[in-house]
């Protein structure tokens, strides 16, 4: 199997097993963090959170791994920023306007 992979992929074996572990880890920290953020501040910002690392993942492969910038990914940039800015500008006049409510 160790010998089939390095054929595929070009890799040393070493080079392969580290992928896959820095990946294993890497993906329990995202779930704990998700989850903390679940628990800690709201549903909506834990899903607000997980849209946002979708295009980051994207910006991030295209700098690391020279990955072309194709149409989807900068439609899919270009609408988290466009929902992350609209939570932000909601919670932020909701938070205004309760304190208002609160101070009268």
């Amino acid at each position: 199997m160790d010998h089939l992979l390095v054929a595929v992929a070009g890799w040393p074996i070493t080079t392969l097993r580290m992928v896959l572990v820095w990946s294993a880890v890497t993906f329990q920290l995202g779930v704990l963090g998700a989850t903390a953020v679940l628990f800690l501040a709201s549903t909506v910002m834990a899903g607000v959170l997980n849209a946002v690392r979708v295009p980051i993942t994207s910006v991030a492969a295209v700098i690391l791994m020279n990955d072309s910038m194709s149409g989807f990914k900068i439609l899919s940039l270009v609408l988290t920023f466009w929902g992350f800015s609209s939570y932000i500008y909601g919670s932020s006049s909701s938070n205004s306007s309760t304190q208002a409510s609160s101070s009268s």
